[in-house]
């Protein structure tokens, strides 16, 4: 793990009306990590859950070690993120979508990148320091104003260190000068400068307020004082304001990087109070985690130990183990990482008992929860002939249920389920051949506030009944249940040991010979569990499986016999196959092959299954084999009453069946053509078919294309294509194609997108 970035870059996201919040830590890939990682923790059961990697691991911000990046004040699944380039991003953890925030470029030339940056607390204003790309050269401070797309640049006057940038993003202050501890506080509202020297009074480590600064006053008369610094400075002279903090003798210097990060507009800084951490060789010394009021009062809380030994090998060199922590927006929680004297690093979160600090009245009040959560993302990744699996996103954690039928008057409504979750999953079962269904999804947050989608649409395929010879699809009916519980195609344990492998089940058709393959989604990234191929197996654990797909924390592992293959990173809805095609086994994620096995198969082969975690899921298995014929049809729903809801655009999601049988003249519907991850010179462009089909793209400088990639005959509903040999930081255009099997030709929009800067 990469130690928390620091004390004035939030590592946890604005949850105050939420029952749960986000984190985000960096797991270093150089040692086996998967890079910036997303947490969540429930603050009434002290859960925490390892939601998986933030970014792919072809993606280059992978690598990163999360120094710098920190999340919105006011937009809880936004995180600002950079690297070393001329942008600016806003992230959705949640959704995985960029959004381009600032692009120096174009203002300040191609050979300069951005560094240390900050916003306002309103995500409006945003500043950072100015560097060369010829030798790193710190060359002055920029801010930003995002609305009006105004540009401010101030050029260093001696020796810069940084900038930072206050909660309404009305003053910058920068620390340079001859010995780069002076401070110039510069009002962005009217040009206004105003420098108070190192000697009188100039802050340190600091954090800003909304109109003030506090951080440390290193020539301060009083033992490692911190004091507080109100804008528009009153004078320039000491005392330029008064001491908040301080240490009994000048060996002590318990604050030092002080973390200010639950300021408050509309509250005086006397009513409220910042943190600050350190630690020393000397265990007598600081170590701790402290917090004090703004006022003159000298009141300190003792949070919690550091426990970081400076002399075990954790944690890298001495600054680096420095604790460096941050508040949460609410005050109330500091996040920091500890080498807990050992040879790892750890990351912590204390609870700061405030209200022995400061007094509750004066504490802003939470306010009471009356915002339903935001829904996004409504997809159909698998539609059979009878089910279909639909998902989405929420912005909080929040219950999943779908109403659903042949008319927007509904009539059918899935099972509700209580799990308070940000994605969601829903099987609709029992579902009509060849018909066109509206639903809309429904989740309802912890403090019951609901949120229901508009209407969407997706047609089920049509009733395949298979000649003898000939392969046919169904879905997988479940048999030899151990720890858990069946819902039509979907397992879930629910009973048993957490983490053992003692849960599993399966399937009571086989692949009797020939071609065949079993396919699943993955409803969620974070339990342990296995599905493949076997020839029979009584057990329940994983490495009995022959040929088997591993899934655990975002990473998804080929693994045959418990032998590890090949590996991938996964995401909530991506669909996995282990097909038998010509003898041979292969491995496919969303339809790109992943991994050609060199084991033969031993017929017959029936679908196998270990789960380790409770409440673990393997969800919408279905199975190709030559012996098994679907018959029958299932009566469509019969709405109960006729009402009425808002529409929006209808959706038709994609299907991992095989294609009806009836003549087809229709090409492919192609949606969700996304840029999932890239380089400065690779691009991979994804994008759905309602129906196999196979995948090509167009692509180049101009809308006139130039360059096509070679066509993947593959007939596939999930695409993915990597583009390679790309110019960085430039803008490239693209369109997809697909044909089906009868030989229908769709050819997509246009769609645009840039290389990252390198």
């Amino acid at each position: 793990m990469w130690y928390v970035g620091y004390s004035y870059w939030r590592n946890i996201n604005n949850h105050e009306n939420s029952n749960t919040m986000l984190i985000f830590l960096s797991l270093d890939r150089s040692r086996g990590g998967m890079g910036p990682t997303l947490f969540s923790y429930n603050k009434v059961t002290d859960q925490v859950e390892n939601l998986g990697a933030l970014f792919d691991s072809s993606s280059v911000f992978s690598w990163h070690s999360g120094n710098g990046w920190y999340f919105s004040g006011t937009q809880p699944t936004k995180l600002y993120v950079y690297n070393d380039s001329r942008q600016l991003y806003r992230y959705d953890v949640i959704t995985k979508q960029f959004e381009t925030v600032l692009d120096i470029g174009p203002q300040f030339g191609t050979d300069k990148y951005i560094y240390q940056m900050h916003s306002s607390d309103n995500d409006r204003v945003h500043a950072g320091t100015l560097r060369s790309t010829a030798n790193w050269e710190m060359l002055g401070c920029f801010a930003y104003q995002e609305d009006t797309k105004r540009f401010f640049w101030f050029p260093k006057i001696g020796v810069f260190d940084e900038c930072n940038l206050d909660k309404s993003g009305r003053w910058l202050l920068v620390r340079d000068g001859p010995a780069s501890e002076d401070n110039r506080i510069i009002d962005l509202q009217t040009g206004t400068q105003t420098t108070i020297l190192d000697q009188q009074g100039g802050l340190g480590h600091l954090d800003m307020g909304d109109g003030y600064a506090v951080g440390a006053d290193n020539y301060n008369p009083m033992p490692n004082s911190t004091i507080i610094v109100k804008f528009p400075v009153a004078g320039t002279t000491r005392p330029v304001g008064p001491v908040v903090h301080h240490n009994s003798n000048w060996n002590t210097v318990a604050a030092n990087h002080v973390s200010h990060q639950n300021r408050k507009s509309g509250v005086p800084p006397e009513q409220q109070y910042a943190c600050g951490s350190n630690l020393d060789s000397v265990t007598s010394r600081e170590n701790e985690i402290v917090c004090f009021r703004l006022d003159s009062s000298y009141d300190v809380l003792v949070v919690a130990p550091v426990m970081t030994n400076m002399n075990a090998s954790g944690g890298g060199d001495s600054y680096s183990k420095m604790p460096k922590g941050n508040l949460d927006v609410t005050g109330r929680y500091f996040i920091w990482t500890s080498n807990m004297g050992g040879s790892r690093l750890d990351a912590f979160i204390a609870k700061v008992p405030a209200d022995l600090l400061v007094s509750t009245t004066s504490l802003p009040t939470p306010s009471a929860d009356t915002t339903p959560p935001v829904i996004s993302g409504v997809n159909v990744p698998v539609i059979t002939s009878s089910a279909a699996t639909i998902m989405w996103s929420t912005n909080e954690s929040s219950d999943t249920q779908v109403e659903y039928g042949p008319t927007t008057a509904y009539g059918g409504l899935s099972a509700l389920n209580t799990t308070k979750v940000t994605s969601h999953s829903a099987t609709l079962s029992g579902v009509a051949a060849s018909t066109l269904y509206h639903y809309r999804v429904k989740s309802r947050d912890a403090s019951g506030n609901l949120s229901v989608s508009g209407d969407f649409t997706f047609t089920t395929l049509a009733l395949t009944t298979a000649s003898p010879a000939g392969p046919s699809v169904a879905n997988v009916v479940w048999t030899n249940l151990v720890n858990v519980t069946a819902t039509g195609n979907s397992l879930k344990k629910t009973s048993g040991c957490n983490g053992c492998a003692d849960a599993g089940a399966t399937s009571q058709q086989t692949i009797a010979s020939g071609n065949g393959y079993v396919e699943f989604t993955a409803a969620e990234t974070s339990t342990l569990r296995f599905l493949g191929l076997s020839n029979g197996n009584a057990g329940t654990t994983g490495g009995e499986i022959k040929f088997a797909i591993r899934l655990q924390s975002g990473w998804a592992e080929v693994r045959e016999s418990g032998v590890y293959k090949k590996n991938t990173t996964f995401a909530t809805g991506d669909v996995f196959r282990i097909a038998v095609e010509s003898g041979a086994v292969k491995y496919y994620k969303n339809g790109g092959l992943l991994y050609t096995s060199t084991v033969a198969p031993t017929y017959p082969l029936l679908v196998d299954t270990s789960i380790y975690n409770l409440n673990g899921t393997l969800s919408n298995a279905v199975i190709s084999t030559a012996a098994t014929q679907t018959t029958g049809t299932t009566p469509a729903i019969t709405p109960s009453s006729p009402t009425t809801t808002a529409t929006t655009p209808a959706t038709t999601g994609t299907t991992a069946a095989a294609q009806p049988t009836t003549s087809d003249s229709t090409p492919p519907l192609i949606s969700s053509i996304f840029r999932r991850s890239g380089t400065g010179t690779t691009a991979t462009i994804t994008w759905r078919t309602n129906e196999p089909a196979d995948s090509q793209l167009e692509y180049g400088t101009t809308k006139s294309f130039g360059t096509s990639t070679p066509l993947d005959r593959s007939l596939v509903t999930s695409h993915a294509l990597t583009i390679t040999g790309l110019k960085p930081n430039t803008w490239y255009y693209i369109r997809v194609k697909s044909r089906d099997a009868a030989g229908n030709l769709r050819v997509a929009e246009n769609y645009a997108f840039r290389t990252l800067w390198r």
